[in-house]
């Protein structure tokens, strides 16, 4: 199934504003009513592969883990920056960002499939995401990457595979740290009642802890948490929801 042709038709709507334009790649420009990204012509592009289309700027993804990589280590020397996969991902991309040094995020099978394919560190890959962590160490032996984990049931399974393997995993435990983050309740993922970790609630993650510690196989690496997702502002107010009394935090 081909895709439509361009709408030629389409007029500008005079929209691309200096606000517009700071959300742009780093080598966006417009040049007689047509917005250039890398020297190439968008509207050319578009005529050529039909739309949908995504473009993506080398050099502004370069630059921006750049700057991510320095404002932490300015501060953290031993700090590490790690690119979240679903924000786009194919061998090239995981290419940059082994080429920068960077970390890298991977959720499913899929994402660590094209990692793995591109050659990329497997000790600098942290897998993440619900039940994920005991087919990746499963379908990929000898793999060392860091897991994620963040129920009982999946350290049982993370600790009987590398027993099986023959090697010590570490692993970050994942923990709610009660932070309603100023953004869409559907995506905060840091409040108490959140699926996405243990609960500090009744120093329930602490017994957690203890679980790790005593579990054969694993190493505990270190703890993690996320507090959600589209946030715009560095502070976090407390909403003081269900007694709780508001903590204040970052991931």
């Amino acid at each position: 199934m081909s895709l439509p042709a361009a709408d030629l038709s389409k007029q500008p709507d005079n929209r691309t504003t200096m606000e517009l334009g700071a959300v742009l790649p780093l080598t966006a420009e417009v040049k007689d009513d047509h917005l250039y990204v890398g020297g190439v012509d968008m509207v050319e592009l578009a005529r050529e592969q039909g739309t949908a289309l995504y473009v993506m700027d080398e050099a502004d993804m370069r630059t921006r883990m750049e700057t991510y990589l320095a404002a932490f280590r300015s501060r953290y020397q031993n700090s590490d920056v790690v690119y979240a996969s679903k924000a786009f991902l194919n061998k090239e991309a995981a290419r940059i960002v082994a080429d920068e040094g960077l970390c890298l995020d991977v959720s499913g099978g899929g994402e660590l499939a094209i990692a793995l394919a591109a050659g990329f560190p497997t000790e600098r890959i942290f897998m993440h995401g619900n039940n994920n962590a005991a087919r990746a160490a499963r379908s990929h032996p000898g793999g060392r990457w860091p897991h994620h984990h963040r129920s009982r049931i999946e350290l049982k399974r993370i600790s009987e595979i590398a027993g099986e393997l023959g090697v010590v995993q570490p692993i970050y435990m994942r923990i709610t740290p009660g932070v309603e983050a100023d953004t869409h309740q559907y995506i905060r993922t840091g409040c108490e009642d959140s699926k996405f970790g243990f609960t500090m609630r009744d120093d329930f993650a602490y017994g957690c802890v203890k679980d790790v510690l005593a579990a054969p196989n694993v190493r505990l690496a270190g703890l993690h948490c996320h507090i959600g997702s589209q946030i715009f502002r560095a502070a976090f107010l407390p909403r003081g929801r269900r007694g709780h009394g508001g903590a204040h935090g970052a991931h």
